[in-house]
């Protein structure tokens, strides 16, 4: 959903084509009111809302120091957490440690989506902080930009790339100073601008669209191609060039350089596609005794090599067989493409 996490996907070798379509905004299908007064609050109150699952990552301690810090200068100001906190969240001991006052914070639980819409509707502004992530965009902070709310997100990672007028951006070293302030002073927020940016890039049929357009071109090019590389052999090929398997102080470590004797690239990581490995069986006599997974540690170019080490700690071993073997795909008896005997 966001150039971000595209990133982190390329820097961990994924060749897979990657496509960036935005986080969809789905208005609830129904609509529901919430009343402030029935929560308490009078109208010259000032809520800060925090929505969604509460988790750590969700920084639910610096929000309530920050808040802690805000509430000492306005009396005006309340707290209101709408969604469930994870079993690691302990809001009470959070308030504590802050020096909060409890009786200004209110965590309403898991609402459904119509009041989810609500709750952000009541809200003055909204503070959505996430640290760490692993590249996932906010569903809340969608629903909280087509609001037009003022909203206060983590300068880091996703959050960083949204444009500067729509979010007020919270620096991750010491945040609860600048948060406070965003607290007492919400910026106004272009809300002209946050509806463009959704329209942009969250409206619903646009978000479709690109999926239609994405799996349309992967299958034009999908029968289009000859290379090899769209189909993936049960056995890839591979040959033993050399090795060496010696037992000493009751461990045998192996070390074993192979060959790619196939017409394809064998790949060491190939996202969303099984991936090939060594499957190394130690034998004592016709005994199997331990198997271990030996990892390609490169991709192999067709008559490409690599030396492979790995180490077996159960005795008596006398050889051991080794196999090509996918992960996902199940394991069948065969022959081994090599066998290694043990000298000690």
């Amino acid at each position: 959903h966001n150039d971000f996490a595209k990133r982190l996907l390329v820097d961990s070798g994924v060749t897979t084509p990657i496509t960036v379509i935005g986080h969809p905004h789905i208005p609830a299908t129904e609509s529901s009111s919430i009343d402030r007064d029935a929560l308490g609050y009078k109208l010259s109150d000032r809520v800060i809302v925090c929505l969604g699952f509460i988790t750590e990552a969700k920084q639910p301690a610096v929000v309530l120091e920050a808040f802690a810090r805000a509430a000492r200068q306005d009396a005006s100001l309340q707290l209101l957490f709408v969604g469930e906190p994870a079993t690691t969240v302990d809001i009470d001991s959070l308030i504590a440690s802050s020096g909060g006052d409890r009786s200004r914070v209110r965590v309403v639980g898991y609402v459904p989506d119509a009041d989810f819409d609500a709750y952000t509707e009541l809200a003055d502004a909204v503070v959505n902080l996430r640290y760490p992530t692993a590249g996932e965009s906010s569903g809340p902070l969608v629903r909280v930009l087509a609001a037009g709310k003022p909203v206060a997100v983590s300068d880091y990672a996703q959050f960083a790339a949204l444009p500067d007028n729509i979010v007020t951006k919270i620096p991750l070293n010491a945040p609860s100073i600048p948060l406070a302030t965003f607290m007492l002073e919400p910026r106004a927020e272009d809300a002209k601008a946050q509806k463009m940016w959704i329209a942009e890039n969250a409206d619903v049929e646009k978000v479709a669209l690109r999926y239609v357009e994405v799996i349309t071109e992967s299958r034009r090019r999908s029968s289009a191609s000859t290379s090899p590389r769209d189909g993936l052999p049960l056995f890839a090929g591979l040959s033993m060039v050399g090795a060496s398997a010696r037992a000493s102080a009751g461990v045998v470590r192996l070390e074993l350089t192979v060959r790619n004797d196939g017409p394809q690239i064998i790949r060491a990581r190939d996202f969303g596609r099984p991936v090939l490995n060594i499957l190394g069986r130690a034998m004592a006599g016709e005994k199997e005794i331990e198997t271990v997974w030996i990892p390609l540690t490169a991709d192999l170019q067709p008559g490409g090599g690599v030396t492979l080490t790995s180490s077996f700690t159960s005795s008596g071993i006398t050889r051991i067989e080794l196999f090509e073997a996918l992960t996902a795909v199940p394991f069948f008896p065969r022959s081994p493409f090599a066998v290694v005997d043990i000298a000690s």
